[in-house]
């Protein structure tokens, strides 16, 4: 950023002037640490609010193994919702109605250790569906067939 050194090394060592140079600068330097802080969002509160997840309802299966696994347990999901894997690649696709979807918004998995942390074969994620309204019935079809599968999940008060 600014090196007070560099900027004033040809003056002489107690001048008024690299007096008033070391504090200009060094007010411009703590002027822009503070607006980093406050950009940042030193000051903000953080209020943490239990409820449901405004992207929509995820139905998923948690595991815990290494996180390289994550990407075959979202294969075992698509799956289980009957989408095939077209062409060997990482492209799930679902024909609906003849169209074939793009299930980039569909299927996640959500890390939930720090691998520099935890030894391998240790760490935890949960991959499934990630359904929101917009899936509307199809949505619905495709979490029932999900927990028909996986009949070791228990439904209570509604939550899955």
């Amino acid at each position: 950023m600014l090196n007070y050194h560099e900027l004033t090394m040809n003056e002489p060592r107690d001048s008024p002037q690299r007096r008033k140079q070391f504090l200009v600068i060094s007010a411009i330097m703590v002027i822009m640490t503070l607006h980093a802080g406050l950009s940042a969002g030193v000051l903000e509160t953080l209020a943490i609010e239990e409820g449901t997840f405004p992207g929509g309802e995820m139905v998923y299966k948690y595991m815990v193994k290494d996180y390289a696994a994550s990407t075959g347990t979202l294969r075992t999901v698509a799956s289980d919702l009957g989408i095939a894997e077209e062409g060997g690649s990482s492209n799930f696709l679902i024909k609906e109605e003849g169209i074939a979807m793009d299930t980039a918004d569909l299927l996640y998995s959500v890390l939930l250790d720090d691998q520099s942390l935890i030894p391998g074969g240790k760490t935890r994620f949960a991959s499934g569906a990630l359904l929101n309204k917009s899936n509307g019935e199809v949505g619905k079809k495709m979490k029932q067939m999900l927990l028909d599968v996986n009949k070791s999940i228990t439904k209570e008060d509604g939550a899955h």
